[in-house]
């Protein structure tokens, strides 16, 4: 006869059969360290659906879910596979959700340029340096297109042909 002891404050279930203590993890782990693919979806999670999570604002504060299929880490390991080395986990339409069709693996600068703040129409920027001739600061401006100061500054100073990934087609 086994019996078994949940531990709160641990990611694993501990359990006496015939006098040996064994462990069932709940998670991915490699020599006792969640594997990154894990945190990735843990993160993923926690963003969309945990509004005191500090980035919920920027993804199920703004609609943005993870399809059912994803909330089982397996299902989400059998369509993405493990994270390879060097890459991070990025939505190929930002206002899209998190599901197989819109996800994909990519180095840090394709998912650099594929943020929402990035991304500018002419039109927007062409209001950009209209406000900016009328007298409204760059700090102003970034607030309200949502996009970072710098790149306000890219725009009115002329230098947004040097970043080319600003400009939407």
């Amino acid at each position: 006869m086994g019996y078994l002891i949940l531990s709160w404050f641990s990611r694993c279930v501990t359990f006496f059969i015939g006098g040996k203590m064994k462990r069932l993890k709940r998670g991915h782990s490699r020599k006792g360290r969640k594997t990154k693919t894990y945190v990735t979806w843990e993160h993923m999670r926690q963003h969309c659906n945990n509004s005191n999570d500090k980035d919920y604002k920027y993804y199920g504060g703004r609609g943005i879910t993870v399809c059912e299929r994803w909330n089982n880490f397996e299902n989400f390991l059998t369509d993405m596979g493990e994270c390879p080395d060097g890459l991070v986990m990025d939505r190929i339409n930002n206002n899209g959700n998190y599901e197989l069709s819109n996800c994909r693996w990519t180095d840090w600068k394709t998912s650099g340029r594929n943020r929402r703040a990035s991304k500018l129409s002419k039109e927007k920027v062409k209001e950009i340096k209209e406000l900016y001739s009328k007298g409204y600061k760059q700090r102003e401006i970034a607030k309200l297109f949502d996009i970072t100061q710098q790149h306000v500054s890219y725009v009115v100073n002329g230098n947004i042909h040097q970043n080319k990934e600003l400009i939407q087609e």
